[in-house]
């Protein structure tokens, strides 16, 4: 579904949307799984071999992560400048 949202902001999407304009010959398709569809089967097998060999397959994280991440630490950042700093220093002990 992300693939058919023009407006995703996830690189791999984007990626893939790119790649899939550019090469008019490839469809996707959904297929149900496990009912033997042999291109299917073997992609399966290829993911459960990659899974076990400790070859695990990373995506990035989402950009609302970043955000909360960099926000947290700024946030850090502030309070510890707020409680050891010297400026506002009197404010801080009047409260």
């Amino acid at each position: 579904m992300s693939i058919l949202n023009p407006k995703s902001h996830h690189s791999i999407v984007r990626e893939i949307q790119t790649l899939l304009l550019s090469h008019k010959h490839i469809h996707l398709r959904w297929l149900k799984a496990h009912v033997g569809y042999l291109g299917n089967e073997c992609a399966n097998q290829l993911a459960k071999e990659a899974i076990t060999k400790g070859d695990p397959f990373l995506l990035p994280k989402p950009l609302s992560y970043l955000k909360a991440e960099i926000k947290s630490a700024a946030l850090s950042i502030w309070q510890d400048n707020w409680d050891n700093g010297e400026t506002g220093l009197s404010t801080h002990d009047r409260i």
